[in-house]
């Protein structure tokens, strides 16, 4: 096993190890169950999902090491088209500590990649009360506004993001942490008020790319646990 390999799979087992026995999964998926080229199943290990954007949402070979699938949302200058995938949670749970991680490939070139947090909407409804943009910068940004722009993720490498969010707060916040290969940043952020009853409703993460920016970028290993 090459050494980023390594890593990337101490650093998985790393966060199962965290997760203690009364930790509930919510969703889970690496994708084993789908086929190469094809759009990803729709019922996951755990949870299930919901997509958009055709043949531009595919299982594809990992771009780098770790093995494994991976799914490849990507867009062309398609004016309308947006690349969406929707990992919906297995059940509604009470207010509570959530844990968001996922393997993240952006490669040189590729326009603003999306990831958002939400209750579970309808695929043209992109409301949320936590939206991450992983900039052409290298930098993420949060909720669009550029004064929260933090950390840092390479490019055609492998990197894991992580957010932690406890709904049940009185004045909830969001911790997004970023690493695995040269990424670094970990960063607090309050949810806007007005959101909080999206929050409370918290039931699906969406990964997305939408107009007017082309390229493409991957995903795999996404889990959401879940702790009263």
């Amino acid at each position: 096993m090459k050494p980023k390999s390594l890593h990337l799979a101490i650093f998985l087992l790393f966060i199962f190890v965290l997760q203690s026995c009364s930790d509930k999964i919510l969703f889970q998926s690496d994708f084993d169950a789908s086929l190469v080229n094809q759009q990803p199943l729709l019922t996951q290990k755990v949870g299930t999902l919901a997509l958009d954007g055709g043949n531009r949402v595919t299982v594809v070979s990992p771009p780098v090491q770790p093995s494994g699938k991976w799914v490849k949302l990507e867009r062309d200058n398609d004016i309308t088209q947006v690349a969406q995938m929707q990992c919906i949670f297995s059940e509604n749970v009470t207010p509570g500590k959530f844990v968001v991680t996922a393997y993240l490939y952006i490669p040189s070139g590729s326009g603003l990649a999306s990831m958002q947090f939400e209750k579970n909407e309808a695929l043209s409804d992109f409301t949320s009360f936590l939206h991450l943009d992983f900039m052409e910068n290298n930098k993420v940004r949060i909720d669009d506004k550029s004064d929260t722009e933090f950390g840092s993720f390479p490019r055609d490498q492998v990197f894991i993001v992580q957010v932690t969010i406890d709904n049940s707060e009185s004045l909830p916040k969001a911790r997004i942490t970023l690493s695995g290969a040269n990424a670094t940043g970990d960063h607090q952020y309050p949810i806007i008020s007005g959101l909080y009853n999206e929050l409370r409703q918290f039931g699906a993460v969406r990964f997305w790319q939408g107009v007017p920016w082309v390229g493409g970028f991957d995903v795999t290993n996404i889990v959401v646990s879940y702790k009263k």
